[in-house]
């Protein structure tokens, strides 16, 4: 509304007490992400100090400037393509055992199933751990962090409070990865995982918590996010989800990244749905914002959301039309679903070959029928997603068709060419 009311730039309000600026558009992208000193990230959610609830908080999202460089520099080694393919017979196995669990004929929400699959995933790739008692707090602490009581409400230190059983359940995650650490740092062990390797690094206990937790929070949401929207996608589009399973039956796992197709898909379902559609940043000195000079410390936001549906940028830009791929090229700041400069998201790589993978696997035994009637609203808490998750029924492959109900504000934010 902002955007298509006042343009490029603009308040978020109209009393702005705090000086909150919106500016849009790939130029004002560059300008707020290649300047790191200049524009600091914004921790979405700020705890108490000397609380185990920051400190499992505290990692390569919360930090600026030298800090976060350091931090980053010693995290990207993890992240590298020799580490990252280490993690398919790992991925692969957990998503087949999740798969498993569906059926032609059953009825499932999605979204929460994405959320699950992605979440044991991350558990064994990061703590190198099985889901087990440990997993299902720390699945617990991510969706209180978020939640209203904990992300918005006063973080009051009393008994029975909401942030009291949060700090309480966050003490206990504490004390469980630092005996996982304790472990490792025993066994002497070479595993994979980042655990182990964070633990070389020469990053404190402490440090490594949070750098976990925090890649634990980022991983998790984003990537079950970014499957949903696909499948949504795809549960739309008949026709381009049988050219897709063709492509993926004649192919084999090491040649993923040779799929067009899949990745013509991918990219379009992050250009409609990013899975973070917009962000925020804190000026530590006035700056020059297009005409106007802004005050220090003033908020200004960048929406990669309303940058991918830049009409003189992307042709329809409401449409699904993967095969727009395969002759646009945009810039870094024309197309950032994981960000863009030196904060881009660590792990991009990483969440792009899950996703692919599960998609490959999923379709070669399923296709997928959004329920008819069904309610689609949007919501954002801090990530893009369904608000009422997204029931779908399981069919077999090219079995998909399209319902036609269009109840919610979803089908304003999409069109489907027919």
């Amino acid at each position: 509304m902002l955007h298509q009311r006042y343009g490029v730039i603009t308040t978020f309000a109209t009393q702005n007490p705090e000086n909150w600026f919106f500016a849009f558009g790939p130029e004002y992208n560059q300008l707020l992400l290649s300047n790191t000193e200049l524009y600091n990230h914004i921790q979405p959610i700020n705890l108490p100090g000397n609380t185990a609830a920051a400190r499992l908080s505290t990692g390569l999202l919360s930090l600026n400037g030298q800090e976060h460089a350091a931090h980053r520099s010693l995290l990207m080694p993890f992240f590298q393509r020799k580490y990252i393919d280490s993690y398919i017979p790992e991925i692969v196995e957990i998503t087949n055992k999740h798969l498993a669990r569906l059926a032609i004929g059953k009825t499932v929400d999605l979204e929460s199933f994405f959320k699950q699959l992605v979440f044991h995933i991350a558990c064994k790739t990061l703590f190198g751990i099985d889901f087990n008692e440990i997993g299902e707090s720390l699945r617990l602490w991510l969706s209180r962090l978020t939640s209203t009581s904990i992300a918005l409400l006063p973080h009051i230190n009393f008994p029975f409070s909401p942030f009291r059983r949060f700090e309480h359940l966050s003490r206990g995650i504490e004390k469980s990865i630092l005996d996982i650490i304790a472990e490792k740092q025993n066994l002497q062990s070479d595993s994979p995982d980042i655990v182990n390797l964070l633990i070389k690094s020469g990053l404190s206990n402490y440090e490594i918590i949070g750098e976990l937790m925090t890649l634990l929070l980022a991983s998790h949401e984003t990537t079950s996010a970014a499957l949903s929207w696909i499948f949504f996608l795809l549960s739309q589009s008949p026709d381009i989800t049988n050219k897709l399973t063709d492509e993926i039956s004649g192919s084999k796992l090491e040649n993923l990244n040779q799929l067009n197709l899949l990745d013509n898909i991918v990219k379009e379902s992050l250009r409609l749905f990013p899975p973070v559609p917009y962000q925020h940043r804190r000026a530590t000195d006035s700056y020059q914002l297009g005409p106007y000079m802004m005050p220090k410390n003033s908020i200004v936001s960048y929406s990669p959301y309303i940058t991918h549906r830049l009409p003189n940028l992307y042709e329809h830009p409401t449409h699904f039309l993967p095969s727009r791929w395969n002759t646009i090229k945009p810039t870094t700041y024309e197309f950032l679903p994981f960000g863009a400069g030196p904060r881009m998201c660590i792990g991009a790589s990483l969440a792009i070959m899950q996703i692919k993978i599960i998609i490959y696997l999923a379709l070669q035994q399923f296709s997928m029928v959004l329920q008819p009637n069904v309610r689609m609203d949007r919501r954002t808490n801090i990530v893009l997603t369904q608000r009422y998750g997204l029931p779908m029924s399981i069919v077999a492959p090219y079995k998909t068709v399209k319902q036609l109900s269009r109840i919610g504000n979803i089908w304003d934010m999409v069109y489907f060419p027919e």
